[in-house]
């Protein structure tokens, strides 16, 4: 392509300044881009080839960005999924590429941190049943037969209470899904354990290096003699599923996650410590962004910083996964752990992970589908999977985008800043294998 440059001088200074202004502000679309520095779309279109091509550039703008955990999730988005998410943004594709379903319908903890923990699913007051397993495998058939590539299973509630979670597992499995599953722990029985093995990911929440914190965070209503059995329960069933993934040689990513919060802030190198017992093979530590706890002191916040710093210091293969315990991030109730971007107004997270509850209530996203945002939400139900077909409910609802949630989780609400920006640079004739955050070289 011939440049429309004047010179070579000046393209490479507004290359730069180009890639510098993404890294700071990697929400703006590609038309205000091209509007500040006064290019055409062509032009910005040559920056944008030249980024793609430079290794240092392309890691100014993705790892080294104000916010690298948006601009790295952005990056291996766009390239895994460059045709699908062209589809989908132009309303030619419907369904997700996760499904993420919530078989049960209650839990068996009381976690003091829980959004969904004084709320149960009243809009059916217990009167219907849960959806069927018969209408459960025409729904996964019918993922199968139109390109979605993942079931979570997670709540919600708790997923284990339904006695045919296993068998939802196993079927997904054996249809070719990627699945992942998220439990506490504490019904996850030697056939819950089997059905497992073949799935890609499982977290279990363990919110305590010890049963007095653990029983402290997830039981705080029970006595300690009331609530004591759980953690043995929930550690036994780990040591179990690790010892079961070596025997049958099996692949399964095995990990233990933990919402920090006042309770246990200080136990994070014990908890990782634990982990290593276990033979995990990662650790996901969370910071409570929900405000169903109280904030951290300054003090707190000093004894977790230096806590990462000495866990991020340890290197022996188990994987780390640590989201908003870092400077600035702790205020991350009001900045979605995202400061500096602007907010996007609408939401179109669903687009990629829709979400189903225990009665067949097929929902926008995975989080409105909780309990606790049925009135808050209510918008967001989509439809009824017993009475309608999943493919007629998401044609029914294209380009439907609603407004923003003011509790949106950090993931969802990063993919919504992505996907704005995508889709406006989409309009404006940006293709996402020209996106420069794009790595592939083969779109799609």
């Amino acid at each position: 392509m011939k440049s429309t440059f004047a010179n070579i001088k000046q393209y490479y200074s507004t290359v730069i300044a180009v890639a510098e202004e993404l890294s700071d502000h990697p929400d703006l679309s590609s038309e205000e881009i091209a509007e500040k520095f006064g290019l055409s779309r062509e032009e910005l279109l040559e920056c944008y080839d030249t980024i793609q091509g430079d290794q240092k550039l392309q890691s100014l703008i993705i790892e080294m960005s104000v916010a690298p955990r948006l601009t790295s999730a952005a990056s291996d988005l766009l390239t895994e999924h460059c045709s699908y998410l062209t589809d989908i943004l132009s309303g030619q594709k419907v369904f997700p590429l996760i499904l993420e379903f919530h078989p049960g319908p209650m839990c068996n903890s009381q976690c003091g941190f829980c959004f969904s923990d004084h709320w149960d699913y009243a809009e059916y007051l217990h009167e219907e049943e849960l959806i069927s397993q018969d209408r459960v495998t025409e729904i996964f058939n019918e993922c199968r037969q139109n390109g979605v590539k993942e079931i979570w299973f997670s709540g919600g509630k708790e997923p284990f209470v339904n006695p045919l979670t296993p068998e939802y597992i196993r079927m997904a499995n054996q249809m070719g899904f990627m699945t992942r599953v998220y439990t506490n722990g504490i019904a996850m029985t030697r056939k819950a354990q089997e059905s497992i093995l073949d799935s890609y990911q499982v977290r279990i929440s363990c919110s305590g290096a010890t049963p007095l914190t653990y029983n402290k965070v997830q039981f705080p209503k029970l006595s300690q003699n009331q609530a004591d059995g759980a953690y043995n329960k929930v550690i036994d069933n780990i040591a179990s599923l690790v010892r079961l993934k070596k025997e049958n040689n099996k692949n399964v990513k095995i990990g233990i996650s933990q919402i920090l919060q006042p309770l246990n802030h200080n136990e994070i190198l014990e908890f990782a410590n634990l982990g290593r017992r276990l033979g995990v093979d990662s650790i996901h530590l969370r910071l409570e962004a929900m405000g169903m706890v109280r904030d951290f002191t300054e003090y707190e916040k000093e004894i977790m910083l230096s806590q990462i710093t000495e866990l991020r210091k340890i290197n022996d293969g188990i994987q780390l996964d640590i989201r908003g315990v870092a400077e600035g991030e702790f205020e991350s109730r009001e900045t979605q752990f995202l400061p500096r971007l602007s907010k996007p107004t609408l939401c179109r997270a669903g687009l990629l992970k829709r979400g189903i509850n225990p009665y067949g209530a097929l929902y926008y996203c995975e989080f409105s589908s909780h309990p606790r945002f049925r009135i808050d939400c209510a918008h967001c139900r989509l439809g009824d999977l017993k009475q309608e077909n999943l493919g007629d409910i998401l044609r029914r609802n294209v380009d439907k985008y609603p407004p923003t949630c003011s509790l949106c989780q950090a993931h969802e609400y990063g993919l919504n800043i992505t996907l704005g920006k995508i889709q406006r640079d989409m309009e404006y004739g940006i293709p996402i294998s020209r996106q420069p955050y794009y790595r592939g070289s083969n779109p799609g």
